[in-house]
C-alpha cells in the first residue's frame, strides 16, 4: 500500500493552490464541515509547498479545539472566533 503525503491542490481552473483536509467523521457535527480548505494564494507549487505546514499546523489547531471545547471554529485563517487561535 502507497500512502499519499500531504500536499497543496491546485485547481483547475484557476491554477491557485489551495489547502484541504478532511474533518474526521466524529468532528463534522461540530465543526460544521466535511472539508476544511483555503487558499494557499498563490500559482507557485514551491511557494504553496512552503505555506502548506502553516496551513496544516492551523487546520490542526481548528480540529484540536472542536474536539476539546466542542464548538464550531470557523474556516481556518479567516476564522471570525477565538477559540482557534488559543
Amino acid at each position: 500500500m502507497i500512502l499519499r503525503m500531504p500536499r497543496p491542490w491546485k485547481h483547475p481552473k484557476t491554477g491557485i493552490y489551495w489547502f484541504r483536509k478532511e474533518v474526521p467523521a466524529a468532528l463534522r457535527e461540530k465543526v460544521g464541515k466535511r472539508e476544511l480548505k483555503w487558499t494557499l494564494a498563490t500559482k507557485n507549487r514551491a511557494a504553496a509547498l512552503t505555506k502548506y505546514p502553516g496551513a496544516l499546523e492551523q487546520a490542526e489547531q481548528v480540529l484540536s479545539a472542536a474536539l476539546n471545547r466542542g464548538v464550531c471554529v470557523g474556516n481556518g485563517p479567516k476564522c471570525s472566533h477565538r477559540c482557534a487561535s488559543t
